[in-house]
């Protein structure tokens, strides 16, 4: 299950209450989309904030080269 997350680029928090997945399309022109789903999660998932603004800084020196 975690690695096709992975594959998909999915990011994925579960607590004890519930999980919570989340993924974001590519920007473009300054603007993405963030997709959320919450099974009985009731956090805002900011344990993946991190890893989404990594991402997004990785991508856009990328697309600055």
């Amino acid at each position: 299950m975690l690695s096709g997350f992975k594959r998909l680029n999915i990011l994925y928090d579960r607590k004890d209450e519930g999980e919570f997945f989340h993924f974001y399309t590519h920007e473009v022109h300054g603007v993405f989309f963030e997709v959320v789903q919450r099974l009985g999660y009731s956090r805002y998932g900011e344990v993946n904030a991190h890893i989404r603004l990594a991402s997004q800084a990785r991508e856009y020196k990328a697309a600055q080269s």
